[in-house]
């Protein structure tokens, strides 16, 4: 029994040490514990504004960068654009002097048809030279058939 006691007695002296020992460092704990909360906020703070950076710099991309590569791109569309009404322009204005061809041969105006007539064949050969959809349009031109009878 007397032992027990005395480890009783020693528990409870180990128990109060123990006691003074975290109430002692109890402080710096909660202090410590302070810090790791403000630095956490900190962390996430920082993490929301690298986050809307990566948002500023994904839209500055957008805007500047890649509208900028697209710059080349749309002046050669352009380009090719113009290009390609102009040589619309041009197998119109072919193709509406076949009509014109045919009042000029009805009312017997051959030279007039003859001028109109080799004006069209100069276009198609130079100016409309690759464009396969006015083949035809020599052969069914009566050109050929009025040269030799003149």
């Amino acid at each position: 029994m007397v032992t027990l006691e005395k480890l009783a007695g020693h528990l409870d002296t180990v128990e109060l040490k123990l006691l003074s020992e975290v109430s002692s460092r109890q402080h710096v704990f909660f202090t410590v514990l302070s810090s790791y909360k403000q630095l956490r906020q900190q962390v996430a703070a920082s993490c929301d504004q690298i986050e809307q950076l990566r948002t500023k710099m994904r839209s500055l991309e957008a805007n500047l960068v890649n509208k900028s590569l697209l710059l080349p791109v749309l002046v050669r569309r352009r380009a090719h654009s113009a290009a390609l009404l102009e040589k619309l322009r041009l197998m119109h204005a072919a193709w509406a002097t076949q009509p014109t061809i045919q009042q000029l041969l009805a009312a017997r105006d051959f030279a007039g048809a003859l001028d109109l007539i080799s004006s069209s064949q100069r276009l198609l050969a130079t100016e409309l030279s690759g464009i396969c959809a006015l083949k035809k349009l020599g052969d069914r031109c009566p050109s050929a058939v009025h040269h030799a009878d003149l």
